[in-house]
């Protein structure tokens, strides 16, 4: 095909060019042949029809070929039957017209092989092809024989005509377009049964039509016809689909007006009468046929879609009982050790099974949410539960959601989550391995100081001591002074111990506990531990807490390490800043999600490119960093059920928010000191 306006003739064309002249010289002689005796009018003009199923088959390309091709043939017919030639172009130009002008705007709005398979198609083609494109037409039509003389009465030969290629169009075009989209293999491979059934069917919808067409009164035999006949084309609308009923009804039309053609005397009447049954046969079967066709056709996606879902599925109405399941309901429901969640075939009541199995409190449970959601008390439920084997637990998911539209009922969804939990507990192992890791590694960080911390305690306990003992020896002073240096061996002792029981329980390994915390504690608790490294870095800390502040919930050693890990982030963020400069704010205020805690420092910040991926795995802020520390932070601040996030400030270095949701059953917590709501300077 060349483009830029011109026409090419492709060497396929030709051949077919010829074949669509020659069909629609055979569809003229056949309408003629239908033409009753005493009548100007055919009972079926099938040229029109033919042209138009030609064209919906073939690209767009060759239509003005298939055009010119049938105008010689059209003006020869017209001309041997007497007809004139004005009258014969004119009637040209409106039986090409309708077909094209059908073909162009079925092709426009949707493929031809979608035309005979859903309702929407069908109607479209009913709308467009047999009532629009014909209707239009026969007003033309009708035009040309009343300027030609060729005949009288315009609304008498616009409704001959219309109803004429209505029904061609209704007749012919549906079993041409399915025949050409036919598959033979899988026709062949259809039982003999199957065979001689639509045999039988077509041999005996011809003798019911040649007999009751041949004999009796008009206004007898088509009320007859009509019960007869009808129930014909349902038969093969429903065995045989939309195939099966188009090539009947092409043959029970053809015999029909063959048995009638010849009858005298054939009034106009009796032509109307004949033209508006088979319409309406043709329309009523067409359609029967489309919805069998589409009800099949969503039966089959519907059990398609359930077979492909992995998890066990059933649907129940609003009393409980199921309705429909799928494969791997019926799967599990068969198992030796099945879990009882999936108990129950069609047409048990599943609602009463679950109440009556009362093996665990898990049951009761399940029975109240779904008999909360039935009611429409909830607008769905889950739950989780676990199912214990001789050598095996398992762990399943139920999910419960109410069916949307006017039946009312439920969707009961049963998966086995084994391996997503395992996966969680090995997920949560990891983390906490990882965490541990970090711990250790921050605290190799902090050796020097820590050292240094713990020596001066054992000093002052090893130099009272000795002073205590020459005392003794002497006997020289009073006890009085003796109490004194002696409770400050206890106080500085226990200052040692408490240290060696956080370094303790800062190296544990095992569950973590959830409990209700202060943010202001735990931020003093820090700042406590890191005291001589920050005035080993020749850092200030600015502590600006708020009181009173709620509590939140959560785990003491793993908050701690995320306030620890950001405040030793911060402190390596001013590695290269003015010593004067160095400083560290710490803030806690209430927000609307709960508790905010704030870490400013005032290092380099971060650039764009980091700041994006600032929490991602391995992503180094600082360069002593090994790129965990802010991920670790935010997993377990998620698990927390809050949120971490960083901000470059306007001036220098970068500020981190740390939210937790609050406790909000519990009583604000109050200064702990006079002085506590100042703030505080470690220096």
């Amino acid at each position: 095909m060349h483009y830029g306006g011109r026409l090419s003739f492709a060497t396929g064309t030709a051949p077919a060019a010829v074949g669509v002249a020659i069909l629609y010289l055979a569809g003229t002689q056949l309408g003629l042949l239908l033409t009753p005796v005493n009548q100007p009018v055919s009972l079926l003009w099938p040229p029109n029809a033919l042209l138009l199923a030609v064209l919906l088959l073939t690209p767009p390309r060759a239509w003005p070929w298939f055009a010119l091709a049938v105008l010689p043939v059209h003006l020869t017919t017209q001309l041997l039957h007497g007809i004139a030639p004005a009258t014969s172009i004119g009637w040209y130009f409106t039986n090409v017209g309708e077909a094209l002008l059908a073909a162009f705007c079925l092709r426009l709005l949707r493929p031809t092989r979608e035309l005979f398979q859903t309702l929407g198609g069908f109607a479209l083609f009913l709308l467009i092809s047999v009532i629009g494109a014909t209707g239009l037409t026969s007003f033309l039509d009708a035009a040309v024989v009343i300027a030609t003389g060729s005949g009288q009465g315009y609304w008498g030969v616009w409704e001959r005509r219309f109803v004429s290629n209505a029904l061609a169009t209704l007749t012919l075009v549906p079993p041409i377009v399915m025949l050409a989209s036919l598959n033979v293999t899988h026709l062949l491979t259809r039982p003999l049964a199957w065979c001689v059934e639509g045999a039988l069917l077509a041999i005996g919808t011809c003798v019911v039509t040649l007999f009751f067409g041949a004999r009796g009164e008009t206004q007898t035999a088509i009320p007859a016809l009509l019960y007869t006949v009808l129930p014909l084309l349902f038969w093969a609308a429903v065995r045989f689909g939309l195939i099966g009923v188009s090539l009947l009804q092409l043959v029970a039309t053809i015999a029909m007006i063959v048995a009638a053609r010849g009858r005298q005397p054939f009034s106009l009447q009796d032509v109307w009468s004949l033209q508006m049954l088979l319409a309406m046969l043709s329309v009523l079967a067409l359609s029967l046929a489309v919805v069998v066709r589409e009800s099949r056709r969503l039966q089959a996606l519907h059990s398609a879609v359930l077979r492909s879902i992995p998890d066990a599925l059933a649907i129940v109405d609003r009393h409980g009982v199921i309705i429909e399941t799928n494969d791997a309901w019926a799967t599990q429901g068969r198992r030796e050790e099945r879990p009882w969640a999936v108990s129950g075939d069609r047409p048990a009541n599943y609602l009463e099974h679950v109440r009556a199995s009362g093996r665990s409190p898990d049951a009761v449970v399940l029975a109240e949410g779904l008999h909360a959601v039935l009611t429409q008390a909830r607008s769905h439920y889950e739950m989780e539960y676990s199912w214990r084997l001789i050598d095996d637990t398992r762990w399943f998911s139920v999910s419960i959601v109410p069916l949307s539209g006017e039946r009312r009922g439920a969707v009961i969804s049963h998966a086995d989550i084994t391996a997503r939990k395992r996966a969680d507990a090995q997920t949560m192992h990891l983390r906490d391995e990882l965490a541990r890791a970090g711990r250790s590694m921050t605290m190799s960080m902090l050796s020097a100081a820590l050292t240094h911390d713990l020596s001066q305690p054992l000093a002052a306990i090893l130099s009272n001591a000795q002073v205590a003992k020459r005392m003794l020896a002497t006997d020289a002073r009073e006890h009085q002074e003796l109490d004194a240096i002696l409770g400050d061996v206890v106080t500085a002792s226990r200052r040692a111990a408490t240290m060696l029981v956080e370094l303790r329980s800062w190296f544990k390994h095992g569950h973590h506990m959830a409990q209700r915390l202060s943010i202001n504690h735990l931020v003093i608790d820090v700042l406590g531990l890191l005291q001589g490294d920050l005035l080993r870095r020749g850092i200030t800390i600015e502590n600006r807490p708020t009181y009173p502040l709620p509590a939140v919930k959560g785990d003491r050693q793993q908050l701690q390490q995320v306030v620890l890990n950001l405040i030793l982030n911060a402190c390596e963020a001013m590695r290269h800043t003015h010593p004067r400069q160095r400083r560290i704010v710490v803030r806690s205020t209430r927000c609307d999600r709960g508790v905010q805690l704030s870490i400013e420092d005032a290092g380099t910040g971060f650039s764009p490119e980091r700041l994006a991926r600032a929490f991602d795995p391995f992503v180094r802020t600082t360069p002593s960093g090994c790129g965990l520390g802010l991920p670790l932070c935010r997993s377990i601040v998620q698990a927390h059920d809050g949120e971490l996030t960083v901000v470059n400030n306007p001036g220098d270095g970068a500020t981190i928010f740390c939210t937790f949701p609050c406790d909000e059953d519990t009583i604000p917590e109050a200064a702990s000191s006079p002085g506590s709501a100042r703030a505080e300077l470690i220096q």
